[in-house]
């Protein structure tokens, strides 16, 4: 029987220890995004049909670029462990020990009608670790969870809204 190589499933670093959580993208965000773009590309094969050749054209490439971006949204996963974090994506794996936070910092951004949320974890050598809600389902818990681990450790959690 084939090994299963999906890198969610392979051995995490050995001192941050067996995943307390795994965080995946949305799968209804998945869908969503499956859906337009079938019905984009539908579109467009219909304006070529129709002998709209020119018109088609747009229809089918936005299409394609929203099929894409479900593709992408697929390929991330996010284990909070026992030692720290690790974020896969695209099959690339960064990660944090707790031991290595100095901060986590959880961000609302409102810009007029549309809103986001990105936490943010800032190293002591100075680099950071994004997440952003866009990639990774039931954010709210995720950030509940780190929030729990990080200040048991000592780590300061700030929140901050951001209105563009």
């Amino acid at each position: 029987m084939p090994e299963d190589t999906r890198p969610e499933l392979a051995p995490v670093e050995p001192e941050l220890g067996d995943p307390i959580r795994l965080f995946r993208p949305s799968p209804g965000a998945v869908i969503l995004l499956a859906i337009c773009g079938i019905v984009v590309i539908l579109m467009g094969v219909g304006l070529f049909i129709a002998g709209w050749w020119s018109f088609g054209v747009v229809p089918i490439v936005l299409g394609i670029v929203v099929l894409f971006l479900g593709f992408v949204l697929t390929r991330q996963r996010l284990l909070v462990c026992p030692g720290g974090v690790i974020h896969i994506r695209y099959g690339r794996r960064l990660w944090c020990r707790w031991e290595d936070m100095a901060e986590i910092r959880d961000t609302r951004v409102k810009s007029g009608i549309v809103s986001s949320r990105i936490c943010t974890i800032a190293k002591k050598d100075g680099t950071r670790m994004w997440l952003q809600d866009t990639g990774i389902g039931d954010f709210g818990e995720l950030i509940r969870l780190l929030r729990e681990q990080g200040e048991s450790r000592g780590i300061p959690v700030k929140e901050e809204q951001v209105t563009k």
